[in-house]
């Protein structure tokens, strides 16, 4: 295929269709192949814009009513609200702000540094399929992000709802957890055995349905076809149940006998030689390992596509919450002490902040 009709292709068709990647002549190839392909993950640390690997919360101490009242002003100017309410208000916003970026951020640079270690040579098969659901359930987040905010039209933030509603899609699918922990008790041995899911966000309901990565896994499943047979298979491998023996005996020769059957012979080794036979590995279940391997290498070239394409759309809301917060502080300043921190999360104080004299 020429360089000129492969980029005539759709996005789906270069996401889907895996026949289009050379397959492997052996297993060793599809290892070597997948680690490859993910080294590429290590890029994506250097795409991410530097001041959005610093990020500021002001907890859930602010009080609701305060806040509604500080939101109200913010769409009417012309409502009238103290200084502590407006004060509130901002880091209400700059709360929200830190959601998108606690959201996505940490995702990416997780999967990047398991990515790096799939990378290593002495690294043993059922660690590399450990690390491969790993980024695979980081992956399943992102591209639920991904599909909840995916528009006919260039992203873009132009309103509070615009941001609003790209903020809540980040906290429904990848901020906090349906279990609440910090009441669980000081050490596991003190822990009920049965986990209540209970969730309070600041006195605010919000909807943790989607805490579950078997319902995101799902939900993606249905439009990125493969991917929850090839996650479950991952879930199995690395359990003892399958995963033990096929991961150290990989070192397999096929013996046959005069009779016509077959003598699966293995060397069991932490780090055995790869089968460097492709018909030996598909005489048996070793075949589903060598297809595991293959789909690994979509996933990780998937999952940058959509790293990159969110942290784009990280970018732009950032940029305009960011200026929305400094003009409302800018705006007031007469009433706020010029040495209290900046409501916006930077760690400066109003004087001192950067950002302020932007706008």
């Amino acid at each position: 295929m020429s360089e000129k009709s492969h980029h005539l292709k759709t996005d789906k068709e270069k996401e889907l269709n895996i026949s289009d990647v050379a397959e492997p002549k052996s297993f060793s190839a599809a290892i070597e192949s997948l680690r490859i392909s993910a080294l590429q993950l290590e890029t994506l640390e250097k795409n991410i814009p530097r001041h959005l690997m610093w990020i500021g919360s002001w907890g859930t101490e602010s009080h609701s009513i305060s806040i509604a009242a500080a939101l109200r002003f913010i769409n009417d100017e012309s409502c009238h609200i103290s200084d502590a309410e407006l004060i509130q208000g901002i880091r209400y916003l700059s709360a929200r702000r830190y959601n998108i970026v606690a959201g996505i951020i940490p995702n990416i640079l997780l999967a990047a540094s398991a990515a790096k270690k799939i990378g290593l040579d002495k690294l043993s098969v059922s660690e590399i399929i450990n690390f491969m659901r790993f980024i695979t359930e980081r992956f399943i987040v992102l591209r639920s992000i991904t599909e909840q905010t995916q528009g006919t039209n260039e992203f873009s933030i132009t309103s509070y709802d615009d941001f609003m509603n790209f903020e809540e899609s980040v906290f429904d699918t990848a901020i906090g957890t349906r279990f609440d922990w910090s009441n669980a008790g000081c050490g596991f041995e003190d822990m009920d055995q049965k986990t209540e899911y209970v969730f309070l966000d600041d006195n605010v309901s919000r909807n943790m349905s989607r805490k579950n990565i078997l319902t995101l896994r799902d939900r993606v499943g249905r439009n990125y076809p493969g991917l929850i047979p090839y996650y479950n298979y991952c879930s199995e491998f690395i359990h003892p149940n399958i995963g033990d023996l096929e991961a150290v005996g990989l070192d397999l020769k096929l013996l046959k006998a005069p009779d016509g059957h077959f003598l699966r012979h293995r060397h069991l080794a932490i780090l055995p030689q790869l089968l460097e036979s492709q018909q030996a590995a598909r005489k048996g279940s070793e075949s589903l390992l060598l297809q595991c391997i293959l789909y690994s290498a979509k996933i990780i070239s998937t999952y940058k596509t959509d790293a990159d394409e969110l942290i784009s759309r990280l970018t732009v809301a950032e940029r305009w919450i960011d200026k929305e917060i400094h003009r409302l502080v800018k705006r007031n300043r007469h009433g706020l002490d010029q040495k209290d921190l900046c409501p916006c999360g930077s760690g400066k104080t109003i004087k001192q902040c950067r950002n302020l004299k932007q706008y």
